[in-house]
């Protein structure tokens, strides 16, 4: 779940909750450990915050340049990512989209080394010393800034750039290489593969002491994984419409139903969510949106003032793209339709269904 903070470029700029969490949580324990240094390095986490948010910038400019979509770009303590409502289809597409963002950290770095060959004072005059005493790093980081917004460029563009593994941007690049010889499912697969042993390999050196590559370790797992289920999927099912795929629009409850109207009728129903009429639209409440909502508001709001709007795709878009938005958003169904009516929808499972039968069948 993402808290929209801004719009660039028509872009929605979102940051997960567990973002929320993770500053919260920096703040509190630097404050009661180190209270003198908190200001530098809040200062530090800002600097490495607009790096990744740039450089995810530059992929979704990038990419709305050479003609496609983005719907946001959501920021995680572990990084960020730029959603596109579909792969790119060009090998060349992915290359270029791909190397905008690493490209930016590597001027960033340049820049700040040019800088301070310029203006003596900017970057520690001891650098060499780092290879005896590492320890010295976050002291020179805090106390030359220039130097820390170039270490932390430096840091983000060799490792999105050098580690082949997806999602990072070096496991993309690899694919764009290899798609021209062996086609795009293909160079998928493999990719994926080198992903699981990258994957396996964060794990095994972040055990001895470091949690994050531990972290990043099963992300890079589970990520490759679903990126080349989608890409299978895509490969599979080629252009077939939604259309194909329909089924009838479910029960609806009036947007006039207050919250606890909802979570009477869901718990009669056993049910974990409600469609809601919203005219030419359907909305949905869940049982995570009354979570959200405190019970003393159950009895002032109504479902059309609570109910997130489903998005509406047209009918013959190709089921992949429709596949790739309810990865993206963890939604139930999308509706599909046009401007005055809803035909039916399509969930993952029917695209999932799909995919399995014409797999089956090749």
């Amino acid at each position: 779940m993402g808290i929209t903070i801004a719009r660039v470029a028509g872009i929605k700029l979102e940051l997960h909750t567990t973002f929320l969490w993770f500053f919260g949580i920096l703040v509190l324990l630097i404050g009661l450990s180190e209270p003198d240094s908190l200001l530098p390095t809040l200062g530090l986490f800002f600097l490495l915050f607009a790096s990744v948010l740039i450089h995810e910038l530059c992929h979704a400019v990038t990419a709305m340049h050479r003609g496609y979509r983005v719907k946001r770009i959501l920021l995680s303590p572990i990084g960020g990512i730029a959603e596109m409502t579909e792969l790119p289809s060009k090998p060349i597409d992915e290359f270029v989209i791909t190397i905008a963002g690493p490209a930016f950290n590597f001027l960033v770095l340049f820049a700040c080394a040019f800088l301070a060959a310029l203006v003596p004072g900017l970057f520690p005059d001891n650098l060499s010393a780092l290879a005896n005493r590492p320890e010295l790093l976050e002291t020179l980081l805090i106390d030359y800034p220039l130097f820390g917004l170039a270490y932390l460029n430096l840091m983000l563009g060799a490792f999105n750039l050098f580690v082949p593994a997806l999602p990072l941007d070096g496991g993309r690049i690899l694919r764009s290489l290899l798609a021209t010889p062996l086609g795009f499912a293909r160079a998928t697969r493999y990719v994926t593969y080198l992903s699981y042993v990258m994957s396996a390999l964060l794990v095994l050196v972040g055990i001895f002491g470091n949690l994050w590559l531990v972290i990043i370790g099963a992300i890079v797992f589970l990520a490759a994984k679903s990126e080349n289920q989608m890409v299978q999927i895509r490969e599979t099912l080629g252009n077939q419409p939604v259309g194909t795929l329909l089924r009838p629009v479910p029960p609806l409850v009036p947007a006039e139903w207050m919250l606890d109207q909802a979570f009477d009728e869901m718990n009669k129903t056993n049910s974990s969510g409600l469609a809601v009429n919203l005219g030419n639209d359907i909305g949905l409440v869940d049982l995570g949106l009354l979570r959200q909502t405190p019970k003393t508001d159950w009895f002032g709001r109504t479902l059309g003032e609570t109910a997130v709007k489903i998005p509406k795709i047209a009918p013959d878009t190709p089921a992949h793209k429709a596949l790739l938005q309810l990865n993206q958003f963890g939604l139930p169904f999308l509706c599909v339709g046009d401007t005055e009516r809803i035909l039916g929808i399509v969930t993952l499972a029917d695209i999932q269904q799909r995919y399995e039968i014409r797999k089956t069948g090749n």
